[in-house]
């Protein structure tokens, strides 16, 4: 049973998106350090569900949906040889016992926590939370820190595209991309301004750390991370992939469709960061702006 335990003085470390922008392998970087508490599952979906019901609260029915799944399968035997499926139903069990507490959510990491300082976890949908949801999550503790990473948004939609096509063999992502840029969860989980623009009328900026995708997978970058969350640094494995989608070609009249849905997300982030703007995005600016 999940109980009222004393986390102590923990700093919670919340990755906050954006979708298919590297925050897989931040995760997994973050696990690796003994500062860091990143629990069995990443993506806990807890402030998304609460407070964006509108786009994401499927997303933990659906972890409830595979618990109950689970628990019709499970036999003694899994019980008793504590099995790999019987692990999985305990970590959902755990998870499924928050339901919509701030406490819960507290005392989640408390049940897996052994002698980090930092509590960790990338929900890439809290990038959709309105100022009540970033409210929340700032009142985890007294010292908050999120971090956001951002991606060539034609490069995101094409890679969340590419993990749905994955996911769903049925899906014909080459003639049915267009759909997908008229879904609302598509289309905000892109809209990068509007997301930093929320986060920082709740937090102060020296309390977001921001960063490209396209610049992540460098250890200099790693290092900054790691004093922001006031951690140990480690060296990464800049060449390890994590969940990566199906390789799928992308032409330049598709590449420029997508553009001209995200041309506003383009000219935000080049008035935003000037110079500092990946080569990627530079060239597409250069290539589809009329």
């Amino acid at each position: 049973m999940m109980g009222e335990k004393d986390v102590g003085n923990i700093r919670y470390v919340i990755g906050i998106g954006a979708q298919k922008a590297g925050t897989s392998w931040l995760a997994d970087y973050l696990s690796g350090s003994p500062q860091v508490l990143v629990p069995p599952f990443k993506e806990l979906h807890f402030f998304d569900a609460r407070y964006r019901a509108d786009l994401c609260a499927g997303l933990e029915r659906r972890q409830i949906r595979t618990f109950i799944e689970i628990a019709h399968k499970l036999e003694m035997a899994d019980v008793i040889k504590d099995t790999p499926v019987f692990k999985r139903f305990k970590r959902l069990s755990d998870r499924v016992r928050i339901q919509g507490d701030i406490q819960r959510y507290r005392n989640y990491f408390a049940l897996y926590a052994t002698n980090e300082s930092v509590f960790c976890e990338v929900t890439p949908e809290y990038a959709l939370l309105d100022t009540q949801g970033y409210e929340a999550i700032k009142s985890l503790a007294d010292d908050v820190r999120l971090i956001f990473l951002m991606r060539n948004p034609i490069d995101r939609f094409w890679s969340a595209l590419r993990m749905r096509s994955k996911m769903n063999p049925e899906i014909n992502i080459l003639t049915e991309y267009e759909k997908f840029l008229e879904k609302p969860h598509f289309f905000q989980c892109t809209d990068y301004g509007k997301t930093l623009s929320t986060v920082y009328e709740v937090f102060p900026k020296e309390r977001v750390f921001v960063q490209f995708y396209e610049h992540l997978f460098n250890p200099d970058v790693i290092a900054q991370l790691c004093r922001f969350c006031d951690i140990d640094f480690i060296a990464p494995d800049t060449e390890k992939r994590v969940l990566e989608g199906i390789p799928k070609p992308l032409s330049e009249s598709m590449r420029e469709r997508i553009y001209n849905k995200f041309s506003h997300v383009y000219d935000w982030a080049e008035s935003e960061f000037g110079a500092k703007l990946p080569q990627s995005w530079q060239k597409d600016l250069s290539t589809f702006r009329r």
